[in-house]
């Protein structure tokens, strides 16, 4: 598999490292990336539904999420 240094593989603590980088501790911007993040996977699997005839007028989601922040 080719690695693409656009989109790195990140360990757990490489993973706070950037976010603290990145974030600088602001709590708003944290959330506001989360937030565009559960939208995000929402209008995946919407278009996913999209290619099978739609979401199901009684239709439920489950998504397993991690703990903290990874979950929003």
């Amino acid at each position: 598999m080719m690695m693409n240094d656009a989109h790195p593989i990140l360990s757990c603590a490489e993973a706070g490292e950037f976010e603290a980088a990145f974030f600088g501790g602001d709590e708003e911007r944290e959330w506001a990336a989360m937030q565009a993040a559960g939208r995000g996977v929402a209008e995946a699997i919407l278009k996913d539904f999209e290619e099978i005839g739609g979401f199901p007028a009684e239709g439920t989601v489950l998504v397993l999420a991690g703990k903290g922040h990874n979950a929003g």
